[in-house]
């Protein structure tokens, strides 16, 4: 087993069974099944942001060796104000959020084992992701070496062509790190083509909007390509809620560009437009042919001055 030592802090990782005293001796061999226990230690004007690798989480880990197993321990500085360098940390300082965007395009789902998120070494029992046909959960906020498994789940008359994004595929299911944001991307194809046409919305939709009393105003930029002359529909939702907006329009063969207004009085009962995750969703028909499912994850970001939202 190998630890690894990084980040802009100093600190310590040491093993039990001992032989893993990290800087230092930084490797060492384990009989297969020993549990092995790596304990970090920050030094004096640093903290413990967290593992990542064969350990998770912002505490002391649990290894079974089953061969070889890599950990990296990171360390980060204690934040200071002025000049007073006195440290502004509660007894475990906690890490920085990660998000983790998920887009569909095709029939089908993809959803989260619950057992595939861990927190601190723990397992979760919360679904974390339900996006597609399922639902609209397709945004989350999980602590930094937190590890997810997503499983795709096709539509009637569709099938799985592939995964995109940094995700560690195996069959219809992919793993993903979360050691910042990250986007993951499942693609569902018809099996048979003949009651379908092809559209894609292209990657990241963009908000273009200004900020008044808090709430922002403004326009939707979305983007992409249908093979057929349709009747579209695109809606702009929150994680887990309705549609906020529903615009049905009528778009030509090939590349279109749809603009609809964001404002208060436009927006699903009365709803303001405040920071953080959305979806966007493109669905339609050509007479008798059906539109394959589009979801693009889109993130609204704060104004440098910051919001302030009643809750």
């Amino acid at each position: 087993m190998t630890v690894h030592v990084g980040g802009g802090g100093q600190g310590s990782v040491s093993s039990s069974p001992s032989g893993i005293q990290c800087p230092g001796k930084c490797s060492a061999a384990f009989a297969s099944g020993t549990k092995v226990v790596l304990t970090p230690a920050p030094a004096s004007k640093s903290f413990f942001v967290g593992f990542t690798g064969a350990c998770v989480g912002t505490a002391k880990c649990t290894v079974t060796m089953a061969g070889d197993r890599d950990a990296t321990a990171t360390f980060d500085l204690s934040p200071t104000i002025g000049d007073a360098h006195t440290p502004q940390l509660p007894p475990l300082f906690p890490p920085p959020a990660s998000n983790l965007s998920v887009n569909v395009s095709g029939d089908g789902s993809v959803v989260s084992e619950p057992r595939g998120l861990a927190v601190a070494g723990r397992a979760t029992a919360a679904t974390t992701i339900k996006c597609g046909l399922t639902g609209f959960e397709c945004y989350a906020t999980l602590k930094p070496g937190s590890t997810l498994t997503l499983v795709a789940r096709a539509g009637p008359g569709y099938k799985l062509q592939g995964w995109r994004g940094p995700c560690k595929v195996q069959g219809g299911a992919c793993t993903v790190s979360l050691a910042g944001a990250r986007t993951v991307s499942a693609v569902f194809a018809p099996k048979v083509k003949s009651s379908t046409f092809s559209a894609g919305l292209a990657p990241s939709p963009k908000f273009r909007v200004r900020w008044k009393a808090s709430v922002a105003r403004g326009i939707l930029r979305v983007s992409g390509t249908v093979g057929r002359p349709a009747l579209a529909k695109v809606q702009l939702r929150r994680p887990r809620g309705g549609a906020l907006l529903t615009e049905a329009v009528t778009v030509d063969k090939g590349k279109f560009v749809l603009l609809p207004k964001l404002l208060p009085g436009l927006l699903t009962g009365g709803a303001r437009l405040f920071p953080g995750g959305f979806m966007v969703s493109l669905t339609g028909t050509s007479g008798k042919l059906k539109m394959p499912l589009q979801i693009q994850t889109i993130t609204l970001a704060a104004p440098p001055e910051g919001v302030v939202r009643k809750s």
